[in-house]
């Protein structure tokens, strides 16, 4: 489950994806790509959205946050299923997408997830995605602020907190 953290982040791109994203590409093409205009399948979109949410330029990030919210949750549903996503493309649904049960179900079962992504979750998520952390006994041995995390959680239920 949790991952080390890297230090870099180094995800293997198409070229394809690189021209979009890389510095100084065209401003028409990554805004575009982030309108989700490009005719890209989901798992270099998600990775183009990735780069893009982080980019300088507002209207660039507010446009690939704003596709990231609307991808049909089918899509990213087939990409959590994919046991060799990245795990920052991982943090990033579970940053983005939080509200998303069924998604976010799948971000804490995923095998790449990083413990940065399972201590977000339990410091934000609901009342379910808390539930299925807690069902993670060997992580949470592993990592007591988890636990700590999900008692300081508002939404977490008493009996959780008294099981934990």
């Amino acid at each position: 489950m949790p991952q080390a953290e890297p230090t870099t982040v180094r995800l293997k791109v198409s070229a394809e994806i690189a021209r979009i994203v890389e510095s100084g590409a065209p401003r028409d093409a990554q805004l575009a790509a982030a309108r989700g205009a490009l005719p890209l399948n989901g798992k270099d979109l998600l990775t183009v959205l990735f780069f893009l949410c982080r980019s300088a330029d507002a209207e660039i990030k507010r446009a690939a946050v704003k596709t990231l919210r609307e991808m049909p949750a089918t899509i990213l549903t087939t990409l959590l299923k994919d046991a060799a996503l990245h795990p920052q493309l991982i943090d990033l649904l579970a940053r983005v997408r939080s509200s998303d049960e069924e998604l976010m179900g799948l971000v804490v079962m995923h095998q790449a997830t990083a413990l940065k992504t399972c201590l977000h979750l339990a410091a934000k998520g609901s009342a379910s995605v808390l539930e299925r952390l807690a069902g993670h006994q060997k992580l949470l041995a592993q990592h007591p602020e988890l636990v700590e995390a999900i008692v300081a959680n508002p939404v977490a239920e008493k009996s959780l907190k008294f099981k934990l």
